[in-house]
């Protein structure tokens, strides 16, 4: 828990602008660049915001970081999978 804590700041950074630049970029790009439909571009976009432990605690091994920056990144990838399923799901609720 001190890991987080430690992390605090810049995850919170992270998690709301980073997700939603990321989101809304990723959405943008997939309706104008790939000819997909509102819903499934938003749909496309919350993909790419997950980033998710099994993906990176192995980078994160291979690539040796400092502890703050590989803790940083490893409650960044916790924290972002529950949010990428909401928002996944949002343009679908009614």
């Amino acid at each position: 828990m001190h890991e987080l804590k430690e992390a605090g700041a810049a995850l919170r950074r992270l998690v709301t602008v980073g997700v939603v630049l990321s989101w809304g970029l990723g959405s943008v790009a997939a309706h104008y660049l790939g000819g997909f439909s509102w819903p499934v571009a938003l749909v496309f976009g919350a993909i790419i915001v997950v980033t998710g432990p099994t993906v990176i605690m192995p980078l994160l091994r291979q690539a040796r970081l400092q502890k703050r920056p590989a803790s940083l990144l490893k409650w960044e990838g916790i924290v972002n999978d529950p949010i990428g399923a909401l928002l996944a799901v949002l343009p679908f609720h009614k």
